[in-house]
């Protein structure tokens, strides 16, 4: 099925998917077709609900230093957005995080403990 036709096959019970996601989509694609062994993704908006989660199993996961950015879905403080930012966390999967404020931290140690997570800490220089 090629993408370009997506919008012939939408109506009110499948909508069109955002550009993000379709862009997500259209990469994913490409992937496949190039039978490509390993990529490198950053997810667009937070994590729990970015259109690059759908990779159910990663090699490995990473959280870069957080900000108050996106706060209309993320949240109003750092341990909201943290908590969004871990929804890309998957069950025994490795995630790398770089030292975030102690309310961050605090929230990302306690979902990669609920998804028996391991974590490892990266001090940038």
């Amino acid at each position: 099925y090629w993408i370009g036709g997506a919008q012939e096959k939408t109506d009110d019970n499948i909508p069109m998917p955002t550009f993000f996601h379709f862009l997500a989509l259209l990469a994913f694609k490409i992937f496949a077709e190039e039978q490509v062994d390993v990529c490198i993704m950053e997810v667009g908006l937070g994590g729990k609900y970015d259109a690059t989660n759908v990779v159910q199993t990663p090699i490995v996961c990473g959280i870069t230093s957080l900000g108050y950015d996106h706060m209309e879905i993320l949240g109003n403080t750092l341990g909201e957005i943290a908590g969004e930012k871990a929804g890309i966390f998957k069950h025994r999967i490795p995630a790398f995080t770089v030292p975030q404020p102690d309310e961050a931290m605090h929230v990302l140690k306690e979902k990669a403990s609920q998804l028996n997570v391991s974590t490892f800490y990266v001090k940038v220089r």
